[in-house]
């Protein structure tokens, strides 16, 4: 048993390891030479590609899509409503 929580804590512990060393870390650079610029110009670069994937995927499109229509039948039944009491029974 202590075997088997060992062998999970290490893979933890390396898994983690690996995700911190993937990303960049700017502060140890000085805050006014290129490289610092370099750095902070990439993090934004993997950030803005990381946002753009989650935009244009194709869950969010239907996300979008079925939100439009939901919205657009919403908008012709208050239009085509005489009154507040009739756009609430409908």
């Amino acid at each position: 048993m202590k075997k088997i929580i060992t062998l999970v804590y290490i893979i933890l512990l390396v898994s983690i390891s690996n995700v911190k060393a993937d990303q960049s870390d700017c502060s140890e650079l000085d805050k006014l030479s290129k490289d610092y610029t370099k750095c902070i110009a990439e993090k934004a670069k993997d950030k803005g590609k990381e946002i753009k994937e989650k935009v244009t995927s194709e869950e969010t499109k239907n996300k979008i899509s079925k939100f439009g229509s939901r919205l657009k039948k919403s908008f012709n039944k208050f239009k085509n409503s005489k009154t507040l009491k009739e756009f609430n029974q409908k």
